[in-house]
């Protein structure tokens, strides 16, 4: 169980292990962002020791031991660490095997690591809590812990979580240290952020005083959103004009063996009848094909509840053969299938693979290619016994999207964006060839903003990885975009939509406002004017329109905008500026298309104009009652929008791509 940072459990036998890193499961499938040792092997020469602070009941002795990828069986394993009761911070180090050790850490880089906090004695039933766990060079910067001493005993220096001595300390750092010294450098390598205590002991303890407290930093750790497996162009709404949110039943073309099935704000939820329910995006689509060239990127967030019966002696009833994606190329059936991957219980997981390199189940010898017209989800395939009555009963899913690379035009405009988990501080964003290449700064940015407009010009066409470098003053924190951004062609100007003739009456605003980078059309050179507008896609090009640098503080605001969204930024810089608000439950909906009075409220307040009715109430379904009255009044009286020929304003109405570019471009340039 998990609470406040703290893991509590109870040993079940004699030997009982806790995973901190985990190998992979054998036979499963692991997804690209999966924070596994598959995808992110430890570098043994980096990484050598282990610090964890670490509540015992009992008295014993720990043993680290590491895994190859998907294997069980230790590769090799450290010396006995002897363990005491109470809370305590345990150094270890990797490479100190010891008469009791096996396997040299230095040999090779590692997938897996765990401990097991009771080996030796073998209690069962011992209580085990585990604060934090650090794996990290042998060596970091050092502080200086200083004192005063009048008499000549030598000094031991303790590590304590409070300055209370009647509950012991937790780590001795140093002992026979001469007293007239008063000094003594501490390497701190390893210490999870938080305040400390420095005890200092003069003899056999009867002198002893305590350090104010000492503050370790917090890393500037950020999540680079985009580019992502799911900020490129999404098949369903580029091909379908619907994005697969799961807020309505109409966005599946069928399900089976689900039952309560329910759709809301925040996705699907329902629960299985037996141990093969399936989702079914196309059925037989011969008109919605997928174009396996382009869309390849499969992404969705899930929660999976745990079987009936909870845990038992450590473990499930049973274990979930986890979700594959299933599908069939036009024609006779021929059913491809990735294989499963593991969804851990109780735990939402947020999910991308790459279709093309996906590991697929045996008799798949077709693979992602084609264009297949049966698309479906299984969100979990139980291998219990069928009718054994142990399968999970309940999932939720949130917005599924099979995505495109993430792509701009040479010379166009992209926005690499980030969730920061701290304010403070900036970020440096480069670009290179490879994911370990050379860089080449792009520009820094406050880290707060939460993202960064990069115009692209004179780059090669071909793929670029992104690395965001947050710096706040005493760390520095590195992350490369886990997929890269493609670079082709060039940005026309004017812009040259097939569906936009330059005889339209929306082509004069949709090209103002495609060469100033705020609109963007379709891969298939079309920009569907006649296509209503989302609330998230007014947001976008509120922001781009007004040239706010991107801004996330306080964010995520609404529940059903994730920071994997590439509309998160948008949203919430618009949020942050007073432009847009949510629903009472959160909520923010931003693929719902936007209304002709939400648009008219948006766009008055991002301007920053003062209300103006004068000569109103001019619309008969809007009067002076109306939540929209005195925007729509507002931008009317800014000449920006007319109403119908029966003196309606029409407020509940959709708005389109073209007219919402019409308002917008002639709103910016007054």
């Amino acid at each position: 169980t998990v609470g406040r940072n703290v893991g509590t459990s109870a040993s079940t036998a004699p030997t009982a292990g806790i995973f901190l890193q985990y190998q992979g499961w054998p036979d499963s499938l692991e997804y690209l962002t999966e924070k596994n040792g598959v995808n992110f092997p430890i570098d043994r020469n980096r990484f050598s020791h282990l610090r964890v602070r670490m509540y015992s009941s009992v008295a014993d002795s720990a043993v680290v031991f590491w895994y190859r990828t998907h294997s069980f069986t230790s590769g090799g394993n450290s010396n006995f660490i002897a363990t005491q009761p109470g809370w305590h911070v345990y150094d270890i180090d990797l490479n100190a095997t010891g008469g009791s050790g096996s396997g040299n850490w230095s040999s090779s880089n590692w997938n897996g690591i765990a401990i097991d906090p009771v080996f030796q004695a073998g209690h069962t039933g011992a209580n085990i809590q585990l604060d934090w766990a650090r794996l990290t060079p042998a060596t970091s910067p050092t502080v200086t812990i200083n004192w005063t001493a009048s008499g000549t005993n030598p000094v031991s220096l303790y590590l304590d979580g409070d300055a209370n001595p009647s509950n012991g300390t937790e780590m001795l750092i140093a002992q026979n240290l001469s007293a007239a010294s008063g000094s003594y450098a501490w390497n701190t390598s390893g210490l999870a952020a938080g305040t400390y205590y420095i005890r200092a002991v003069m003899g056999n303890g009867t002198a002893s005083a305590y350090s104010g407290p000492l503050n370790v930093n917090n890393a500037p750790v950020l999540n680079i959103t985009a580019p992502s497996t799911s900020s490129g162009e999404d098949y369903a709404t580029t091909v379908l004009n619907t994005p697969w949110t799961l807020t309505s039943q109409s966005q599946l073309q069928t399900y089976y063996n689900i039952v309560n099935g329910s759709f809301g704000p925040n996705g699907m939820q329902g629960s299985s009848s037996n141990n093969d329910p399936q989702l079914w995006f196309l059925r037989n689509d011969y008109a919605h094909a997928i174009d396996t060239s382009k869309y390849h990127y499969f992404n969705y967030n899930m929660y999976l509840q745990a079987p009936p019966g909870g845990i038992v002696q450590g473990q499930y009833p049973q274990w979930n053969a986890g979700p594959r994606v299933i599908w069939s190329p036009p024609g006779p059936l021929a059913w491809q299938s990735t294989k499963a991957i593991i969804q851990w219980y109780n735990r939402p997981q947020r999910v991308a693979l790459d279709m093309r390199t996906a590991p697929l189940e045996p008799g798949s010898n077709v693979g992602w290619t084609g264009a297949p017209t049966i698309f479906r989800f299984d969100p979990h395939e139980e291998n219990g016994d069928p009718g054994s009555g142990i399968m999970p009963p309940f999932f939720q899913l949130g917005q599924v999207r099979l995505t495109a690379d993430p792509t701009v035009a040479n010379g166009g405009a992209t926005t690499i964006s980030w969730a920061p988990s701290k304010m403070n501080g900036t970020v440096s964003l480069y670009y290179s060839t490879s994911p370990g290449g050379t860089r080449t700064l792009i520009g820094s940015v406050p880290m707060s903003n939460g993202g960064y407009v990069w115009q692209v010009n004179g780059l090669a066409n071909g793929n670029y990885w992104i690395t965001a470098q947050s710096n706040d003053g005493l760390n520095t924190f590195s992350e490369t975009s886990v997929v890269p951004l493609k670079v082709t062609g060039s940005h026309p100007c004017p812009s040259t939509f097939a569906d936009v003739p330059s005889s339209s009456p929306f082509y004069y605003y949709i090209s103002n406002l495609y060469c100033r980078k705020v609109v963007e059309g379709y891969s298939d050179n079309s920009f569907r004017p006649n296509a209503d507008a989302s609330r998230g896609e007014l947001a976008r090009w509120i922001v781009l329109a007004r040239g706010w640098a991107l801004d996330v503080g306080g964010s995520p605001h609404f529940s059903d905008v994730p920071t994997s969204d590439p509309l998160y930024p948008f949203i919430e810089t618009a949020f942050n500026h007073g432009v847009l608000s949510g629903y009472a439950d959160g909520t923010f909906h931003p693929y719902a298309n936007v209304t002709r009075g939400q648009m008219s409220k948006m766009v008055v307040t991002a301007m920053g104009w003062p209300f103006n009715t004068g000569g109103g109430p001019h619309f008969t379904d809007v009067p002076t009652s109306n939540a929209f009255y005195v925007y729509i009044e507002t931008i009317f009286n800014h000449n920006l929008v007319s109403g119908y020929s029966d003196n309606t304003f029409r407020w509940g109405n959709n708005t389109t791509r073209g007219q919402l570019s019409k308002v917008l471009w002639n709103a910016i340039s007054q």
